[in-house]
């Protein structure tokens, strides 16, 4: 009867620790088109808009709302770190490139909904 209780008890902690790694693992960032963007931004106001240009960049245009924090910042990652993590982001640069790689950083501090702008700022205008 012990040893049944055991097989029970390793089995169910087993499955746990398998099922919170497997939702980690889902977390991931989607490539979106401008068109795309500009649905989600319409049809949800808590969107974060994150501009991850410089900020000459972002003084030459942006989208309405964004929230700059330059990618070449040293404390991109702390700042970044700040958002509101259970809100969706949108993610944007020039044209794409520095977004992809922020939106892994977002996937690594633990964002759950992340959307990257896949021709950035260059296909929005």
């Amino acid at each position: 009867m012990k040893r049944n209780l055991m097989y029970l008890l390793v089995a169910i902690f087993s499955f746990n620790f398998i099922s919170c790694n497997s939702k980690e693992d889902k977390r991931e960032v989607t490539v979106i088109k401008v068109d795309e963007a500009k649905t989600i931004l319409a049809e949800d106001p808590n969107v974060i808009i994150l501009d991850v240009r410089t900020p000459e960049e972002f003084q030459e245009g942006h989208i309405e709302g964004a929230v700059l924090i330059n990618f070449f910042d040293d404390n991109f990652e702390q700042q970044v770190a700040m958002l509101d993590k259970d809100k969706p982001v949108v993610i944007y640069c020039r044209s794409g490139n520095r977004s992809n790689k922020a939106g892994k950083i977002l996937t690594d501090l633990g964002f759950s909904e992340i959307y990257d702008m896949e021709d950035g700022y260059v296909g929005w205008e």
